[in-house]
This record gives C-alpha cells, structure tokens and sequence, in this order.
C-alpha cells in the first residue's frame, strides 16, 4: 500500500489493512467489476445476503443492480462511489492489471464531497484511469493479445 496525501486542508485516509465493502465503496466496486476469484464470488454473495436482509429485499433484486453497475464501470475503465462507505467521501478506483490481463491492484483516490468532481470523464477520474494503465503497462499488461476477461 503507497499512501500520496494531496496538499489541501484535509486529508482523507483508510487505514492501512482495512476490508472494504465491495458493494458500496469504489475499490471494492472495482475488484468487483474486473478481479475474478471463487474467493471475491463468496465474499460478494456473503454481502449481498447481509444487505438482503438487513434491506429486507431479495438477494437476486440486488445482484440485479449490481450488475448494472458493474458493467457501467467496466465500460468506463473506473469505478466510482460517493458518500456510501464513508458519509461526506467519494473515491473513483482504477484496475490495475499485470501481463496476465489478472487484476492486480487498484489505485483509489478519496475527497471530500463537494470538492471532489465525481464525473465520469472528470480531469481527476482521467489522472486515475492513466496512473492505472501505466502501472499496467509496467506489469506487461498489453505486451500481448490477451485480453482482461470480466
């Protein structure tokens, strides 16, 4: 974990070692739309049964919105939450992949809302998808035809 604190007034951290949610916080939003595990499969399910009845609603009513926005996400190469892990931060999520087209990492930036521009195509979501290729790129992603496989 590399921690790159920004020059404002206020600092938005996780702490280090912190499980996430991967239904409402953007890195685990990411993980979920583009990592694929047995293990991430039983851990999201396990969420989907809590929030089902925590909700009182169905678990496949869930994973049908889920879904929708998972396969948002994987169009726009970003993840992106606002306020639902932690009241008053949003946070946008790229993949990082590795020369496997695997899923590696995520690179997660945090802001206050209200000075944070949660736009898909926001100067700040664009700085994280390039970070993300980059490191990606240095992994060997795209060195070969193999694509990533959602």
């Amino acid at each position: 974990v590399r921690w790159v604190e920004a020059g404002g007034p206020i600092t938005v951290t996780l702490k280090t070692g912190i499980v996430l949610p991967l239904t409402t916080s953007a890195t685990g939003l990411a993980f979920a739309a583009f990592y694929r595990s047995s293990y991430l499969s039983k851990q999201l399910d396990a969420e989907l049964q809590t929030t089902a009845t925590e909700t009182r609603t169905t678990k496949a009513a869930l994973m049908r919105e889920l879904e929708t926005k998972l396969e948002e996400i994987r169009v726009q190469g970003i993840s992106r939450a606002s306020g639902s892990f932690t009241p008053g931060i949003n946070g946008f999520s790229a993949p990082v992949f590795d020369h496997t087209a695997r899923m590696v990492a995520a690179i997660t930036s945090l802001g206050t809302i209200g000075h944070f521009d949660m736009a898909w195509d926001s100067p700040l979501a664009q700085s994280i998808k390039a970070a993300a290729a980059t490191l990606s790129r240095r992994l060997g992603h795209g060195e070969t035809d193999t694509q990533p496989s959602y």
